[in-house]
Order: structure tokens, then sequence, then C-alpha cells
């Protein structure tokens, strides 16, 4: 009897999830490492200029000084936008849970997605003193990349996301709040549901927040959410720390 052909594996959601959110922040990257590096090789250029003169007069000498400055705060932001992007794609190196500061994702995803986003948008953290817990850090930190996305969708091209941390007992409670118009009513009890999404057609895959409830219940925890048309929606992320 001849031996079948292998099945195809099946794909994980949520490393679909993961990919899905890496392309969605990859024209702001783009945008933010070739502006910046416009900017240093123009001040480079002006640089080499001023040294091959013969001499250097103090008006020179101080140009110069701001020119070399203007180049290393440009590199030092295209080191900071590359780097929190490689360490979001990083695939996990353990599928075991390990001692992780989530709030160093937080601030890195915070970053990811506000950039390109007018003054208008702002993202306020409020972050306690320990947001140390055992888990999957990656997957985690897909959770808060699908909230504060979520979040600043429903603002739009104005309005305030609140990050708040804090330790209750020996639990991680993480709350992202937006001043946006809230969720209404009806559609309370189907947010978690996949598929279902109130964002037009090809915006969204109305799976993230099925799949950051699953994740978070995977860690032990539960994801609540409070609406308000007044004061926006509010999800809340809790989670056991383990140590």
């Amino acid at each position: 009897m001849s031996e079948s052909p292998p099945r195809p594996s099946e794909a994980d959601p949520i490393e679909e999830d993961r990919v899905a959110a890496l392309l969605l922040v990859s024209s702001g990257v783009a945008h933010e490492v070739l502006n910046p590096l416009g900017f240093v090789s123009m001040a480079l250029f002006q640089l080499r200029e001023l040294f091959d003169a013969q001499a250097l007069s103090p008006e020179a000498q101080g140009e110069a000084a701001r020119l070399f400055d203007a180049a290393r705060v440009g590199l030092d932001r295209v080191q900071g936008v590359v780097s929190d992007l490689r360490s979001y794609a990083l695939r996990e190196t353990s599928p075991k849970p390990a001692l992780a500061d989530l709030h160093e994702g937080l601030r890195r995803t915070a970053r990811l997605l506000t950039l390109r986003r007018g003054d208008a948008v702002r993202v306020h953290l409020d972050l306690g003193p320990d947001g140390r817990a055992v888990c999957r850090e990656g997957r985690m930190n897909q959770v808060f990349f699908n909230l504060i996305l979520n979040a600043l969708q429903a603002v739009g091209d104005s309005g305030d996301v609140w990050v708040k941390s804090l330790v209750d007992e020996n639990r991680l409670c993480v709350s992202v709040r937006d001043s946006g118009p809230g969720i209404p009513p009806e559609n309370l009890g189907r947010l978690f549901r996949p598929f279902f999404t109130t964002k037009e057609g090809g915006q969204a895959s109305g799976l993230g927040l099925a799949l950051s409830r699953r994740i978070v219940r995977d860690h032990g925890g539960d994801i609540h959410v409070r609406s308000d048309p007044s004061s926006g929606a509010e999800l809340t992320v809790t989670i056991p720390r383990g140590i």
C-alpha cells in the first residue's frame, strides 16, 4: 500500500495575525527610515565641504558642530526605529513561557504604531514600577499591538490613547483606553467573535481581538471591555505574573 502524501500543516492564525501586523507598520517604518537618512546624507555632505576648505573660521566651526549633531540625531532615530521593528518581528525562540518585562513591549509597540501620525494623536503611557511576568513575550506583545492599534483607529486623526499598567496582588493588569466614540452596546457581546469587525472591507480581518483573548486565556488571564459613548472604550488585560 502506497503511503498517502503528507498533509499540509495548518496555518497558525496567531502567526498570520503577527505577519499582518508587521505589514501594517512597514510603510510607516520605510518613511521614518528614509527621511532621516536623507537628512544625514545632506548634513555629512555639507560637513565634507566645510572640512575641505583650507581653514575654518569660528563661524564655520560652529556650523560644523551643528551639522555633526544633526547627523547624530538622525542616525539615532534610524537605529531606534529599526531596533523596534526588529525586536517585534523576531519569532519566539522558545515556546515555553519565560520571565519578561512587558513594559518594554508596550513602549516599543506604542512607538511603532505612532509612526507618521500627527501631533493631534497622542499616546500616554502610565506604566507602573514593575511590568514583569512569566509569559510568552512575543504573544503578549501581539496582544498589546492589537489593543493599541484598535484604540488608535477608534480616535482617527485626532484624539488620545491611554495605556496604563499596575500590579494587583500577583497579577499584571494592562488597560488601553481611547477617546473615541465607544463601542455600540449591540456590538459588545460580539467583540471577541472571530471575523467580527465594524471596519470597512479590507481594513481588518476581524481576528485581532479574538486571537488576543485566546492568547491571554492561554496565559491564565482574561480581557475585559468597558465602553461609554462619552469616554470611549477601555480594554483591560489581566494575567498572573507567575513570580
